[in-house]
């Protein structure tokens, strides 16, 4: 049992890995960028092997199982493309910014 918004076994929110998905598949920024936004000094991992191992485990179905499968020739901005738009899916209305829309969407899949 884990507070919500908390995932289970993972060092991060679901919130906080959804925005990592929506920084890398949704805004164009890199690896190295998220990271720094996601984690500021946390890691000094080159490529952020995190955010792969995340997006390992929603195609696995052990993270986000409402996400549908990736196709074995996605690159991992696709991946993380695909996990923001499913979380912002969820949510209805207008949003002054994808962020917000994105909140909004994992609030109502937790």
């Amino acid at each position: 049992m884990v507070p919500r918004g908390i995932v289970a076994q993972r060092h991060y929110c679901a919130g906080a890995i959804a925005f990592a998905c929506l920084l890398l598949g949704l805004l164009g920024q890199s690896l190295e960028q998220v990271r720094r936004r996601i984690a500021p000094g946390r890691t000094v991992e080159p490529g952020w092997p995190v955010m792969r191992r995340w997006l390992e485990a929603v195609r696995q179905g052990r993270l986000f199982p409402f996400v549908r499968g990736f196709p074995p020739t996605a690159k991992i901005s696709q991946r993380a493309e695909r996990v923001a738009t499913t979380v912002m899916a969820f949510a209805s209305g207008t949003f002054a910014n994808p962020e917000a829309h994105l909140y909004a969407g994992i609030e109502l899949v937790l």
